[in-house]
């Protein structure tokens, strides 16, 4: 029999209100309100659900503190592997002591076999909500949204912790009387904890990921057991890209159409996809973030939140340009400088020597080596591989670099090496 969400006396079926407190029990239908778990969490309503689970509001009836309660589905309990990814994804977050991040208070399994865990209710609203209400984000707000995201993962990462699944779903901003925007970062649900010096299996099958294809690194969607870090500060920069424009990179349904789109496609700049000036120190962080390989990527949480809040001081000085100091020094008694007349093709000419640089790296490349890689990658990715060779020409330095771009195009780890393995050793490459 299911109990009143106020005081946890048994109802009367069909009653609307408690015989015992009074407490209205309309909304009450579904099967679990009412229900205590451990003696101790009385769930009240439901909040959320996910793939793995739902999510009540729950009062810790000694405590008369609310929580929030996660259930996992029934239907997925008779599976080892889901129950295992459960039970280390409450250890390994309850661990974490962080103001940024969603805290794990208890979690344990019930009489009839249902697994729970217990977190720290957060209201606010989520970041999706917030781009879903309104326009693209201020860039000061969207650096004070992303240094205390980095904050969390920094934490996260340091107890060898990983996330996998940034999105605008998993970041609450919480309203606090001195700090409006507070973040907090919840569901680790298929987080991954890496052992010291040792690299962490792979929690799925060959073949299958976990995430969201739009916010996922180009070695998450491969599917590789050597993930670190850096995959989580890729999501990020996926992250403070959508703040500014509202778009995602690539918008794509499944993990193979989003490395195709990585590998065949460049991602426009915040500023061109958005039309908005957007400063350069930011611009380009968020798109080293986004690059393919992990190494091109900022190296950790910390490095990556120093550089985000470093690009705030442009921003808050923003209007003091070069017209504004002239005026300063006028006022000042100083000599006026005139703005340089060759500024505009000093950058003209910088543009046109890289493009000049790029054109001179593919056309180094012997013809017969880029239609011998075509041939090779054909057999594994079909027509797509004459549009990959064309785009990583450009950035590969040699036939091996060459190779290994290519083979991140290829889902089976197998088969990524038999086709590096193929690379030419007596190619050259001027």
């Amino acid at each position: 029999m299911s109990r009143c969400p106020s005081c946890d006396e048994e109802r009367v079926p069909g009653a609307s209100f408690c015989g015992s407190c009074g407490s209205s029990l309309e909304g009450t239908a579904d099967g679990l309100v009412g229900q205590t778990l451990k003696g101790t969490y009385v769930l009240q309503k439901r909040i959320g659900s996910g793939g793995m689970g739902e999510v009540y509001r729950a009062i810790h009836n000694k405590l008369e503190l609310p929580v929030a309660v996660k259930l996992i589905k029934r239907r997925l309990v008779e599976d080892a592997s889901v129950v295992h990814r459960f039970e280390r994804e409450a250890r390994a977050a309850s661990l974490l002591r962080h103001p940024n991040i969603v805290g794990v208070t208890d979690f344990g399994e019930t009489s009839d076999g249902t697994l729970f865990m217990v977190m720290e209710l957060v209201t606010g609203k989520s970041l999706a909500r917030v781009l879903s209400d309104g326009g693209p984000i201020p860039e000061s707000r969207v650096i004070h949204i992303g240094e205390q995201i980095l904050s969390a993962l920094a934490e996260a990462h340091a107890n060898h912790l990983l996330h996998r699944d940034l999105k605008p779903e998993n970041v609450m901003l919480v309203t606090r009387r001195a700090a409006p925007d507070f973040v907090k970062v919840l569901d680790f649900g298929i987080a991954k904890v890496l052992t010291p010096g040792a690299s962490a299996s792979k929690l799925t099958q060959d073949g299958v990921v976990c995430g969201t294809p739009g916010y996922m690194s180009p070695e998450q969607l491969r599917g590789d057991d050597r993930i670190d870090a850096r995959s989580d500060l890729f999501a990020v920069g996926v992250l403070l890209y959508e703040m500014l424009t509202l778009d995602l990179p690539f918008d794509v349904q499944t993990p193979m159409e989003m490395l195709h789109k990585h590998l065949s496609e460049h991602i426009p700049l915040p500023s061109e996809r958005s039309g908005r000036p957007v400063s350069a120190a930011l611009e380009g962080l968020i798109m080293r973030a986004m690059e393919m390989m992990p190494e091109d990527r900022p190296p950790s949480a910390d490095a990556m939140r120093a550089e985000l809040i470093a690009a705030a001081t442009p921003v808050a000085k923003r209007g003091r340009g070069p017209e504004t100091e002239q005026r300063t020094q006028s006022r000042r008694g100083a000599p006026r400088r005139r703005p340089s007349a060759t500024a505009p093709a000093a950058k003209e000419a910088k543009g046109i020597r890289r493009t000049a640089a790029a054109t001179a790296r593919r056309h180094a490349w012997d013809p017969a080596v880029l239609e011998r890689a075509r041939r090779d990658l054909v057999v594994y990715v079909g027509p797509l591989a004459r549009a990959l060779v064309q785009r990583v020409c450009d950035r590969a330095h040699d036939v091996r670099e060459l190779y290994a771009l290519l083979a991140l195009a290829i889902p089976n780890e197998a088969e990524r090496e038999a086709f590096r393995r193929d690379a030419p050793s007596d190619a050259r490459h001027d």
